[in-house]
């Protein structure tokens, strides 16, 4: 566990160790949270540690090097819409408008809250996700200050297209990916493989039909499964195709290695973008008390 490992003293070693510019990321994993890294020149992340530690405020021994938190799709609401616009500088504005009238705007004292990823082209509309972060509680945030943050369903390699369920921290939840990009992710309601969270999915994803999001409902529905977890038995499998309205069972894919965006998210909450500027202001009073000396 990532607590005995910091206890033997591995842990501290191997930060000691680590080469500069290497990337940390904290994951939520299928009972806990898990710890990757990817050295400089790397092919991409590897598992450093998996814990069944829930709250991340207590995961322990994270690697030094640059470090993104991922936070499980369960503590973000996603509202994808279609803007009349295929121009980029206006799509946050739009976004805005966006949230507005569906009352999900978050306060301006919580810290950058909400983002806006574009996910495609419609002719002359952009296909967007809005994003609001539920604003974190105690535990919420690890000890040490991420230099970025992202959301789960961002960090793994989605399908070109289609459903894809997966475990986080306990919870089912799924994304819908339209051309390799999640345009909607939420944590299922119905935490039970079978027919009902089937239904659950189903809906979601005719609401997102009526609106224009997507043209046609999803035929097919991925779960994933990582290293270590239970396979989900064929009959839930059988149930949750059915609840989903697929021909045929949901298939079992192994869930892959997580990936950093290219474009990292904005979101920043109030307590670390204040302790970046208590920082900022503490380096400032050095910085003027240096030159008065001189």
């Amino acid at each position: 566990s990532l607590n005995s490992r910091e206890k033997s003293g591995t842990g501290a070693m191997s930060s000691k160790a680590k080469k500069k510019g290497e990337k940390v990321l904290l994951l939520p994993g299928s009972e806990g949270w898990e710890v990757w890294t990817a050295e400089v020149g790397g092919t991409g992340f590897r598992l450093h540690e998996r814990s069944d530690v829930v709250r991340v405020l207590d995961v322990v021994g994270i690697p030094a090097g640059e470090l993104t938190m991922a936070f499980p799709v369960r503590d973000v609401s996603a509202l994808p819409f279609r803007a009349a616009t295929t121009d980029d500088a206006l799509l946050s504005d739009l976004a805005e408008t966006h949230l507005e009238r569906m009352g999900s705007r978050p306060g301006i004292d919580a810290g950058v809250l909400s983002d806006t990823f574009k996910v495609g082209t419609r002719g002359e509309e952009t296909l967007a996700v809005p994003v609001v972060l539920a604003p974190p509680f105690e535990g919420d945030l690890p000890r040490r200050a991420p230099e970025n943050f992202d959301i789960s369903s961002r960090c793994l390699p989605m399908p070109s297209t289609g459903l894809v369920v997966w475990r986080e921290l306990g919870r089912w939840v799924f994304a819908l990916a339209v051309e390799g990009q999640p345009l909607e992710y939420e944590a299922l309601a119905i935490n039970q493989l079978g027919e009902d969270a089937g239904r659950e999915i189903r809906l979601a994803m005719m609401q997102m039909e009526l609106q224009g999001l997507i043209e046609t409902l999803p035929q097919q529905c991925i779960v994933w499964v990582g290293e270590g977890e239970a396979q989900p038995r064929p009959e839930e499998l059988q149930s949750l195709g059915e609840g989903v309205g697929l021909s045929g069972p949901a298939t079992v894919e192994h869930k892959p290695a997580p990936v950093v965006p290219d474009r990292c998210s904005q979101l920043l909450p109030a307590d670390v973008r204040a302790d970046r500027v208590a920082k900022r202001k503490k380096q400032q009073v050095l910085l003027g008390s240096g030159i008065a000396v001189l």
